[in-house]
């Protein structure tokens, strides 16, 4: 059985798996803005339910989503994932907290995603108030 660490773990690194995913998804030519969490979550429960292991589940979920190949992050992703449940020894649980947890990880995903596009929205913010300033003081040229 595992512990708490080890189901947060397990946790965050299928989070990042479904968010690289998420994102070779929305760049492909099938992905649909307006229904991909519903996409990604349909995709991820028939994985989960037709795989023995992380390694055949990234398989699976991607050719669910059409990707043809999985991105650097990707790869890594898979990779972190697929490692950690081996050194775990816990392929079984972790599909089992698959099933159990589907909506709660897709909940932290879609959290984490809007966290990063929050992020990235500040970052402009700051940089156009940097060049508006820059501008005013007659340090930037328009």
């Amino acid at each position: 059985m595992l512990d708490e660490k080890a189901r947060e773990k397990l946790r965050t690194l299928t989070v990042d798996l479904i968010l690289a995913l998420r994102a070779e998804y929305l760049r492909s030519s099938h992905g649909n803005v307006l229904k991909h969490w519903e996409q990604l979550e349909t995709r991820l429960r028939v994985a989960a339910a037709t795989s023995g292991s992380p390694e055949e589940f990234a398989t699976r979920y991607s050719r669910g989503l059409q990707l043809v190949a999985l991105s650097k992050a990707g790869s890594q992703a898979l990779i972190e994932l697929a490692d950690t449940v081996r050194e775990l020894g816990s392929p079984t649980e972790w599909f089992r907290m698959l099933d159990e947890e589907t909506a709660y990880l897709m909940a932290l995903a879609r959290k984490s995603a809007e966290q990063r596009a929050d992020a990235r929205a500040e970052a402009t913010l700051s940089r156009e108030a940097i060049e508006e300033a820059a501008k005013k003081h007659g340090l930037l040229e328009e």
